[in-house]
């Protein structure tokens, strides 16, 4: 899925059900709309770390989602792994992974 209006839309009605944060909220092209939803993951799950991060060798960033729950501190499963040619387009379409709505 590219990133744009409807997968905007299809993130918050998947994270916030129905409300959208705010009216121009637009987490797939705006980094800080994009961490906005990182805090909600997070939020919504406590156990779980987000890590986004650059590949200089495949020159796209990625998203893992990792769940320490159950396991200890320091041992993590890993939930989600998506990559995308940006950080906002890559943490969305992780968001949508997680919650069971492939992007």
């Amino acid at each position: 899925m590219e990133a744009g209006r409807e997968l905007d839309a299809r993130v918050t009605e998947e994270l916030w059900k129905d409300t959208n944060p705010y009216p121009s909220f637009k987490p797939s092209t705006n980094a800080a709309h994009a961490w906005e939803v990182v805090e909600k993951l997070i939020q919504d799950n406590l156990n779980w770390d987000v890590e986004v991060k650059w590949s200089s060798v495949e020159k796209e960033w990625y998203v893992t989602i990792l769940d320490r729950s159950g396991l200890g501190t320091h041992v993590k499963q890993e939930v989600c792994f998506v990559w995308a040619e940006t950080a906002p387009l890559a943490i969305c379409l992780a968001a949508l992974k997680v919650v069971g709505e492939e992007g």
